[in-house]
Formats: structure tokens, C-alpha cells, sequence
């Protein structure tokens, strides 16, 4: 043992929350996580999925978010008033309980960022507060710009990554709930579809007669500008996801797993097998030949699509925006009354982001001076498209 050192000395890791942070500001990029939990189709003794599953599309896993997280956060007692206070960030989050490093509880009740405890700690002793943050963000209101073929986007829920040369992309947020939506002649409008940033909507109708004094629906035209209050949506994540330059012991795991990458996130978040990351921070593009169908919406065979470069039928090439539209991730939406018949095939470059599924979660039980280490998982490149089977789908 070096000298001066005792069994009680601290020992600092060399990977603890300062390197961690300094890990997502060098590569953390914005991440897409959809949690997957077992569709109650599946059965128990085989482990098998039904293969007609409307809801999982016989992959044997439904798809959503995690709702809220632990967080905890260490406060030093300063005075005798029994108030602790903890950061800002913290006054929304639900107080679970409060203890003392010798596991002693204080019962407590919490005011926004202050903490009332029952019993009074003596002065300079340390206390973990463990509360639940919820992961849902609201958005009180906002605009809407038309995104066309009905649908909508909400402005303000585009993400910028700060402090990186060079990086100009945005990252769209994914719409769990929106209370009220309005046009400017106050009509109000129920969200059919949500797809991440997007929500979709139908005119409104009124009955009139027509020439021959029938009744008929006639759509009400919908006035713009649109306003959307109580948003409640999901930020995209920032975690640490490499392939290249990796440690001996993570390029081990890598092997071993038979994986493609590397994800390294916070000790609360509670990623696991089977989950969907979706790399936002980069796109790469691919080619594909779709087959026109008679539904409202062609499908494309690729996970997470965020722009069509081209599109090319037997007779013309098709521009976006102005023939078709793409719709959240996966949906292209014709516009134009000269679109490819039911049965025509025509070619399309896009450009799509990375996704992933895990492939092994690595558990992480240590500590560092009572801080907690970031945990990691083994992930491995998601090529099969999803959207069938409801992956997508807020």
C-alpha cells in the first residue's frame, strides 16, 4: 500500500461524473430511446410471439418511453432551521425519501426546491435525497407551421446540440399528448396522428344542400395560423454512442456480443435488451424502390427517414414539398393528382439516421465516493424496418 494511504482513504476512479460529462460535451450526440416491453401476446412457456399481433406485429415487444427516473442529489445540512434546498432543477420532481450515508431515514416533505425534515440532522452531515423526475416535458402553447397533406409542426420542439463546431442539425422531440389545438377562427381540432414533432388533423365538415337541395358534408377550410396549448412531449436524450476508438475492455464486450457499437449513458436511465436508439446527430442515404399501394400513406423500408433527396416515377421526377410530403419517419404522402397508380413502382434516394436495438445491457453496481458511474450497453445495428410492427408509433 503507497504510503500515507489507509483504509479509509478515498479512492477516485478514473470514470466518474466529471468524466462522464466531459465524454457527452466531446461525443454525446441527440438519441431517440424507445423502450421495449413484452406484448402481453406473447407466451410464457414458449417465449413466442403471435405472429398477427396487431399490436407488436409478432415481434413480441411493444414500444414506448420511459415515463420518469430516478435522480438523486447529495445536500449538506448548513444550519439548524431542518430545511435543505436542492437545485432548480429538481423542483418539479416527486421527493421519495431522504437518508443519511449510515442509511437513516428522515421523514420530509417537499416545497418546490426545498425539503422540510421532521427531525433535525446535526450541521455539515451529508444527505441523499432520492426523487422521481418525470422524463415528459410540457410546452404551455405555441405555434404550428403547415408541414402539408394535413399535417402540422409544433414550433419550439427542435433541439440544437451547443458548443460544436460544424454541427448544425436539430433534433425533433417526439409529441406524447397535446390538450388544445385551434385555428385562428378558433375552430378547435383533435390530433389524429403523432409522429415526433408532427401531429395530423382532418378538416372539419357542416351539412348544406347542394343543386338538387340534398344534404351533403361540405369540409370547413381550416384557418391559419394554428395554436397548440398543453404539449406534453418527450426531448430527445444526449448519451455517448461510439464504434471507433474504443477501450481494450469495451472492444472485448463489443466482440463478444457480436455488436456495433458502444452506448454509454446516465446510472438512471434504465436502458435495456431489446430497446430502439435512434441516432439523430447524423444521416447516411440509401436508395429504394417502393411499390405504390392503395392506402393514404406509402411506406418506406427504413427505420427512420428525415429527408427524401429524390423521387422518380416512369414519367417525372416528383418534388418534395410541392407532389408529396414525408410524414414523421417512415410515411410518404402524395399531394399531386399525377402520382403513380395503385400497382406502379418508382425510385427513391433518402437519407436516414442510424438505429440500433441492444443487444446486451452491461450492469454497473459500483460507486465513486458515493456517485454514481454511468453504465453502458452493447448495441447492434437495427437494419429491419419497424414500422409495422408499431415501433414508431408515440
Amino acid at each position: 500500500m503507497g504510503s500515507g494511504l489507509g483504509e479509509n482513504t478515498p479512492v477516485v476512479l478514473s470514470f466518474g461524473k466529471g468524466n462522464y460529462e466531459a465524454l457527452i460535451d466531446r461525443h454525446g450526440q441527440f438519441i431517440r430511446w424507445r423502450i421495449a416491453v413484452k406484448c402481453p401476446c406473447t407466451d410464457k412457456h414458449t417465449r413466442q410471439a403471435v405472429p398477427t399481433c396487431p399490436h407488436c406485429g409478432g415481434l413480441g415487444y411493444r414500444y414506448s418511453y420511459q415515463p420518469r427516473v430516478i435522480v438523486t442529489q447529495d445536500v449538506m445540512v448548513s444550519d439548524n432551521s431542518k430545511i435543505i434546498e436542492v437545485p432548480e432543477e429538481y423542483k418539479d420532481c416527486a421527493l421519495d425519501k431522504v437518508y443519511d450515508f449510515g442509511g437513516g431515514e428522515y421523514p420530509a416533505e417537499k416545497y418546490g426546491q426545498f425539503i422540510t425534515l421532521a427531525d433535525n440532522p446535526i450541521k455539515g452531515t451529508y444527505l441523499t435525497v432520492v426523487m422521481m423526475m418525470d422524463t415528459a416535458k410540457k410546452l404551455k402553447e405555441a405555434d404550428c407551421e403547415n408541414a402539408g397533406g394535413g399535417y402540422y409542426r409544433v414550433k419550439g420542439l427542435r433541439f440544437r446540440k451547443k458548443g460544436i463546431e460544424g454541427i448544425h442539425h436539430t433534433a425533433p422531440a417526439d409529441i406524447v399528448k397535446i390538450e388544445n389545438i385551434t385555428d385562428a377562427a378558433g375552430v378547435e381540432y383533435e390530433a389524429k396522428e403523432l409522429r415526433t414533432d408532427l401531429f395530423y388533423i382532418v378538416p372539419k365538415t357542416k351539412k348544406v344542400a347542394d343543386g338538387e337541395n340534398n344534404e351533403i358534408e361540405e369540409e370547413i377550410p381550416i384557418t391559419e395560423p394554428l395554436r397548440v396549448q398543453g404539449v406534453e412531449y418527450i426531448p430527445p436524450f444526449v448519451f455517448a454512442l461510439m464504434s471507433q476508438n474504443l477501450s481494450k475492455e469495451d472492444s472485448e464486450i463489443l466482440i463478444e456480443a457480436k455488436g456495433d457499437a458502444i452506448l454509454t449513458f446516465p446510472y438512471n436511465w434504465d436502458v435495456s435488451e431489446g430497446d430502439i436508439l435512434t441516432a439523430l446527430s447524423g444521416t447516411h442515404t440509401q436508395k429504394e424502390v417502393v411499390k405504390r399501394t392503395n392506402e393514404k400513406n406509402d411506406t418506406i423500408g427504413a427505420y427512420f427517414v428525415t429527408k427524401i433527396v429524390s423521387c422518380i416515377g416512369r414519367d417525372r421526377e416528383y418534388k418534395e414539398g410541392v407532389d408529396f410530403i414525408l410524414v414523421g419517419t417512415n410515411y410518404l404522402r402524395w399531394l399531386c393528382d399525377d402520382a403513380p397508380e395503385h400497382g406502379d413502382t418508382y425510385s427513391i434516394a433518402y437519407q436516414l439516421c442510424p438505429t440500433y436495438k441492444v443487444a446486451k445491457d452491461i450492469p454497473q453496481i459500483r460507486t465513486s465516493e458515493n456517485q454514481q458511474l454511468p453504465k453502458k450497453a452493447v448495441l447492434q445495428y437495427f437494419g429491419t424496418y419497424g414500422e409495422q410492427r408499431r415501433a414508431n408509433q408515440q
